[in-house]
């Protein structure tokens, strides 16, 4: 016979009082889960007829197969966010049920009463709670697998990634159930348990936003490259970092299992700590523990006052970088919520409204531990805008320029060609050795940033400021990132950029167009390529071996670059790649531009043998006519200021809604239709966006003209870019004749 006390027996009747969490993980994972895999796998074959229409009976049903194949993978897989969230929602409901008892003093004297020890009754209830979880979730992935294999798609591969995938979610349930144990521990009422639960799983995370958010919003040079918001303590971080990673083919799953099982561990060594010494009045109370309550109040209230400044500091539009906004606002709501905050909590400590006015002095260290973390923050207590790495502890650098105007953005690629941002393509790629002009970059922006009491200032001036992104690799194994801007009318920043920018480094760096792993992109013959060689207005298809050839052209005249040398040189065209990646039912497309310059010799060779490049951006002999707007803003601006200085405030007002209405007195047009005048006029206007937009250009469009382009019925121009165009001239450089006829004139 089995002992009634048997350690069985007592598992079976820990059970019988959890028969309905039973059920929810039951139906949770046998029953929603393999659903939603089986509608997933049905949405996929319902294609299998309009596959097979269109590409045959064999290709149609290969391409539904390696759909499903694909859903299964991810139902099944390690990514299944889905999954995740069950376990997390049922680990949460089994903590708290296994021990509820611990909110009612008559369970805890009734279980007192059996002859059953502490240690043993927690292991029995811990036990059945792993079971919970390992059983229905087991099973789940059974039934899911008999659906996979009745449609064909279960394999070695995903037999695999499913075994993973379990152990895995095992150690995050492991994670996410202690925490809930602890907060059960720590707390005597479910309420409260809830709120407690709900605070460790959104702490960290609250916090590191809120830093973040302060270390932006005061320090000048701050750059959010290489921080995160995510938790380092956290399940859902670790486990959902090693998805992310998994999905690129990366990470270590016995490393994100030895992490979440140890915090798993440490968590459920506390909880038990806390639990053998929990005393049994503290059933119904909010808190079991009277000595953490002060503490926790406290790591509460600070957070919660801190970013309910961030909060009403955005919607009053408060930036103390930019002399906007007031911080009044920001004082008296943290002072507000201080206050509120710390009596609502007392409130639910004592459940009595009378904790309203209990443990004042609580108020005044929060209140104070709130201004001190404010006042470091405004006044960069800890000098972050003022640290400029020494040249001696680097031992790299990275300099990333601004975005630059492109027909298709820029594109970045990882190694697997994955996309990725530009600071993230320069980290991998670019390794500066010469840390001194880095380092004197810098610091010539701390100092000319000093003079102004905020960055608004800088716009009040004749100084042109250019923002990058500096990356120092110290030799520490810490990354150090700033955003800077320094003027590019100083002669000796213009210089360190030339430097910078015309090294080996930097160029094999930031131009990703110049990389091996663009041209062994290009040379997977896979991959679907289209290349376009053209101004915005003429378009020349060319071959994928011209391509190729061209691009080992390009990455011989970029090294024969610099910023002084692209700042003031127009483009003369750019090279358009447009790369389709296909799979069975669906295509990934990247695209790629690369700027040609007039100074790029071998590739304006190469482009003129092959009759693709231009001197001027539009051929005279496909213009019909263009005509050209003068807008006069000069006159019309003097003319509004005139009238609101001497009161006439109703001309103004109707002076500035004939602007709107393209109803300008002051607008003068001329229409040109000779060829000389047309073929002078062409030689000197440039594709809008070839001048706006520009981060690095010298050179500016006068948008005080419009020219607007008619093209002949059936010429290129026309075919490539329809009818009409519009275009503008180079600033200092109309045509005299045009400013002579288009001048308004009293």
């Amino acid at each position: 016979m089995t002992s009634k006390n048997s350690f069985w027996v007592s598992l079976i009747e820990n059970n019988k009082r959890r028969i309905w969490v039973w059920l929810l993980a039951a139906f949770s994972y046998m029953i929603v889960y393999p659903a939603a895999l089986a509608m997933g796998i049905s949405r996929e074959t319902m294609e299998k007829e309009y596959l097979v229409e269109s590409l045959g009976e064999e290709l149609g049903a290969a391409a539904v197969h390696s759909q499903v194949l694909e859903v299964v993978k991810a139902f099944m897989g390690v990514s299944d966010v889905f999954l995740m969230m069950l376990a997390a929602a049922v680990a949460v409901v089994s903590a708290i049920q296994g021990f509820s008892y611990l909110y009612s003093r008559k369970k805890i004297d009734f279980y007192m009463g059996m002859p059953v020890k502490r240690n043993r009754r927690f292991a029995i209830i811990w036990i059945n709670g792993v079971l919970i979880h390992v059983v229905p979730q087991l099973l789940g992935l059974v039934i899911a697998g008999v659906i996979a294999a009745a449609n064909g798609a279960m394999t070695g591969e995903i037999l695999r990634e499913s075994a993973l995938a379990f152990g895995l979610r095992l150690a995050f349930y492991l994670g996410v159930y202690h925490l809930t144990i602890l907060a059960v521990m720590l707390t005597g009422n479910v309420i409260i348990t809830c709120f407690g639960t709900a605070v460790f799983f959104l702490y960290e995370w609250a916090v590191r936003n809120m830093i973040l958010t302060y270390e932006e919003l005061f320090f000048r040079f701050f750059s959010r490259n290489g921080t995160s918001s995510n938790p380092r303590l956290s399940p859902f971080a670790i486990l959902g970092n090693f998805m992310d990673q998994h999905a690129r083919g990366q990470g270590s799953a016995l490393l994100t299992a030895f992490n979440l099982l140890l915090f798993a561990g440490v968590v459920l060594l506390i909880a038990y700590l806390c639990y053998l010494r929990r005393p049994a009045e503290a059933a119904g109370r909010s808190m079991a523990f009277q000595f953490p309550q002060a503490f926790i109040k406290i790591l509460l209230v600070v957070p919660a006052a801190l970013i309910s400044g961030c909060l009403v500091g955005s919607i009053v539009n408060y930036q103390p970088n930019y002399g906007s906004g007031s911080v009044g606002y920001v004082i008296f709501t943290m002072a507000v919520v201080t206050v509120a905050a710390s009596c609502l909590i007392q409130v639910l400590y004592e459940f009595d409204i009378m904790g309203l006015v209990h443990k004042k002095r609580h108020i005044l260290i929060s209140a104070a531990m709130v201004a001190v973390i404010f006042l470091s923050f405004r006044m960069d207590v800890f000098g972050y805008d003022d640290y400029i790495p020494d040249v001696e502890s680097v031992s790299s650098a990275a300099v990333v320029p601004p975005y630059e105007y492109r027909y298709y953005g820029e594109s970045f690629f990882n190694e697997n060609m994955n996309p990725v941002s530009k600071v993230r393509y320069a980290e991998d790629n670019m390794y500066l050795t010469d840390v001194g002009a880095v380092n004197q970059l810098m610091k010539i922006s701390v100092e000319e940033l000093s003079e102004y009491e905020d960055l608004s200032g800088m716009y009040e001036d004749e100084k042109e400021w250019y923002e990058v992104t500096l990356l120092f690799r110290l030799k520490n194994k810490r990354n150090v990132y700033r955003n800077i801007y320094v003027n590019v009318n100083n002669p000796e920043v213009v210089e360190l950029l030339d430097r910078i920018e015309s090294s080996k480094e930097y160029i094999s760096g930031i131009y990703a167009a110049a990389s091996d792993g663009f041209a062994n992109m290009l040379a997977d013959e896979e991959n679907r390529i289209t290349v376009y060689y053209g101004n915005n207005i003429y378009e020349n298809k060319l071959s994928r071996q011209e391509a190729r050839e061209l691009l080992a052209l390009y990455r011989e005249d970029i090294k024969d670059t610099g910023f002084s040398k692209l700042r003031s040189s127009i483009p003369a065209g750019s090279l358009r790649f447009s790369i389709e990646k296909t799979y069975p039912l669906y295509s990934s497309y990247y695209n790629m531009e690369v700027m040609i310059y007039p100074f790029f010799h071998n590739c304006v060779e190469y482009l003129t043998e092959h009759g693709c490049y231009m001197q001027q951006h539009v051929n005279p002999q496909d213009v019909e006519k263009i005509q050209i707007t003068n807008y006069n803003s000069s006159v019309s601006d003097e003319r509004q200021k005139q009238w609101r200085e001497s009161g006439m405030l109703a001309q103004a007002e109707k002076e500035t809604q004939n602007m709107d209405w393209n109803q300008s007195d002051y607008w003068r047009y001329l229409s040109v239709d000779k060829e000389e005048e047309i073929e002078e006029l062409c030689g000197m206007i440039y594709p809008g966006d070839w001048l706006r937009n520009s981060f690095h250009m010298n050179v500016q469009g006068d948008w005080d003209y419009v020219v607007t382009v008619y093209f002949k019925s059936g010429s290129q121009a026309a075919r490539d870019n329809g009818s009409v165009g519009n275009y503008c001239f180079e600033r200092g450089k109309v045509p005299q004749f045009v400013v002579d006829a288009t001048t308004w004139q009293e």
